[in-house]
């Protein structure tokens, strides 16, 4: 590619080498969710860079992702990696770093409490309108057409909800015991 800037180059030509392996090549097929990637770069003034690294997920539904790198520069190395949940009720993800000048640990996560006068329920995103449904002596009672973002004892939250819409929330009877009035 070809560029007019202030450094007084005229062009600049980026030649890049990338590559990544599922480790169930070599490990198998319980590992088929993760990678070892490979990355060379070589800049215009003849620098070179490398990447190497390790990433996936794992988990009962995969809700748990990693990366680990590590790279070559001139001046220097840089180093980092990352721990990742996307649970029901948020996700979070925690990073750290180090390179030649400094170490950072950084943290963020997303989620939802919705305070009630029958206590805090967590969520996961409120998306929409959100219902709080009391079916007693149905702990496992659960919507047909909606998901249940948390309970607690015989109260379930309900979100994604339309707004400004009917919203029927169906109990699957299947989810109820015998005997049990709503």
């Amino acid at each position: 590619s070809e560029y007019k800037a202030e450094t007084g180059h005229d062009r600049e030509t980026i030649a890049l080498f990338s590559l990544t392996i599922p480790l169930s090549l070599i490990a198998g097929y319980d590992y088929g969710t993760h990678y070892a990637n490979f990355n060379l770069q070589r800049r215009d003034d003849g620098r070179f860079e490398a990447y190497e690294g390790v990433s996936g997920s794992f988990g009962k539904a995969h809700d748990w992702s990693y990366a680990l790198t590590a790279s070559q520069q001139n001046p220097g190395a840089a180093y980092s990696g990352t721990l990742s949940n996307d649970g029901r009720f948020g996700s979070f993800s925690l990073t750290a770093s180090r390179d030649e000048d400094s170490k950072r640990i950084a943290f963020s996560g997303n989620g939802s409490l919705v305070g009630t006068r029958y206590g805090l329920f967590p969520a996961r995103s409120i998306m929409g309108a959100s219902v709080l449904i009391e079916v007693p002596h149905a702990p496992e009672a659960t919507p047909r057409n909606y998901s249940v973002s948390s309970r607690i004892n015989d109260r379930l939250l309900v979100t994604g909800l339309n707004n400004y819409r009917v919203n029927d929330v169906v109990i699957d009877p299947n989810t109820v015991p015998a005997n049990v009035m709503m």
